[in-house]
Formats: C-alpha cells, structure tokens, sequence
C-alpha cells in the first residue's frame, strides 16, 4: 500500500510530467497524387511497395523495374479517373481537415501543448518529412494512429513498418530516451466509430418512403479486398471487416428501435424484414 509521502512523490512526478509533456500524435495515411502531373510518381511509389505488390524471391530485385512498367502501363486510366473527381485526390485536403479538428479537440480537453500531423505513405507529406517537423518541434510522446480503421499489412502494416525502420536505424533521435511512442493498430472496434457509421446508414434510410420499407431495403456493405494469401499467413483484415460489420448492423438495428435515436422520417413501426444489412 502506498504511504501519503509515496503517493505526494507520484503527484509530484506526474505534474512535472504533465508541465514537460510535448504531446504529438501521428496519422498515417495513404497519400494520393494532388495533381495530374502526380499521378505516375504515386503509382510508382505504392507498386515498389513490397507490401502492395509480393514478387517471388527471385524476382524481388526486379520490384522497382516493375513497378516502373506497371505505374507507365496504369497512368493513362489512372489520370482519367482522377481527373473526373477534380484533378487529383482530396485525400491530404480531408486528412488535414481531420488533423486539425483533432488537435482543436485535445487543446479543448486541456493537452494545450499537444499538436497533429499527418503523413502520407507513397506521396506528400511522406513520412520522413512529418518526422523532420516532429523533431523540430521537440515533441517528447508521441501517438501514432493509422487512418485505417482495421489493420492489414497492405496498409497500416506497411506505414507501420516504415517508422519501425527509421526509429530503429535512428535511436539517438527516435530512441526511447529521445521520445515514449504508443501506437493504435486498430480502432473499427470502437463504440464512437461504430455509432457514427451506423448513424450516416440512418441518414441515408430516412430517405426512404413507408412505402419503400414495405418493399425492403438493403444495406451493402463495400470494403477492400486483400489477396488470399495475406489471410493465411495471418492478416487479420478480413475477420475485422466481417466483425466490424457485424458490429454497425447491431447498431443500426438498436438505432431503429430507438425512439430517440430513430429519425422521424423513418417509420415507428417496421418489421424485422424491412431492411436486410
């Protein structure tokens, strides 16, 4: 049992930790090209990925070769998708937006000295450059927390495994003496996450007619795929997608039974077959 002078010497050490406390927190993010001239560059970066694209051993010296054929063979088709959405990808405006909405957050919640970045996996800002920034700016704890909300190594596993290999290459300024960092691999799981997804289901049934619920509506349900062979060797991405899933149709069925969770637009009354999730 702690003794009153032990517990004074814990407040003591927690408020000089609380005073020294220069809180970052990291997302990590896919990246997209955000003009046309970026398209070949981004597609060449995420195809010499190892973790996008697993040649055989004896073709894994050849990955940038390929990935150069490949990002030349796509860009075509590839510029002309991100051209009817703009020019390039909204992916760093929304990311930015998020980071800064976060950071607000946090001050509101009395980490006053706390600040967000970002950091895009095969284009800017990549990884390396965030990390200059949090090094300048003296952040001593760090929480690093991949925007994917479930885990693949195609994905959080690759960004992951980047700042794995810059922190271990660099211990006298990454090292657990410089900086203490936590990470969030998974978040699908979380109860705000969940009701928010089940929410924007909801917004989108209350535009439906009674009419229409007599009939029946289904909700389908798009996420990526990975290839077979990450699942066997232990990927857990397609038992998060399937428990997510799970998860956000509970929700949204408990929404629908609420009567002040419900829109009103959406009939007080509908049977459990109205609509299939």
């Amino acid at each position: 049992m702690k003794t009153s002078s032990s517990r004074e010497i814990n407040r003591l050490k927690n408020r000089d930790f609380e005073k020294n406390l220069k809180l970052g927190v990291l997302f990590l993010n896919l990246g997209g090209p955000e003009r046309m001239e970026d398209v070949e560059g981004f597609l060449y970066n995420l195809f010499a990925d190892p973790d996008i694209i697993r040649l055989p051993p004896f073709l894994s010296a050849f990955q940038n070769l390929i990935a150069l054929i490949i990002s030349k063979r796509r860009v075509g088709k590839s510029s002309e998708a991100y051209k009817s959405i703009g020019g390039g990808s909204p992916i760093v405006k929304y990311t930015q937006a998020q980071s800064d909405l976060i950071q607000e957050t946090l001050r509101s919640r009395g980490f006053l000295k706390s600040k967000c970045y970002f950091a895009m996996r095969y284009w800017h800002p990549y990884t390396e450059e965030t990390l200059e920034r949090i090094k300048e700016d003296g952040v001593n704890t760090l929480v690093i927390v991949p925007l994917y909300p479930q885990y693949s190594i195609s994905t959080s596993g690759s960004s992951l495994k980047l700042l794995q290999d810059i922190f271990y290459t660099s211990p006298q300024i990454w090292g657990p003496e410089k900086i203490v960092h936590t990470v969030v691999p998974s978040w699908y799981h979380r109860p705000g996450y969940i009701k928010v997804m089940a929410k924007l289901i909801m917004n989108e049934l209350k535009q439906y007619s009674s009419s229409d619920f007599q009939d029946g509506i289904h909700v389908l349900y798009s996420a990526h795929g990975v290839p077979e062979s990450y699942i066997a060797a232990g990927d857990p991405y397609k038992k998060q997608i399937e428990e997510c899933v799970r998860l956000v149709s509970k929700e949204v069925t408990k929404q629908l039974l609420s009567n002040s969770d419900r829109p009103s637009e959406i009939p007080a009354h509908i049977g459990n077959d109205s609509i299939k999730l």
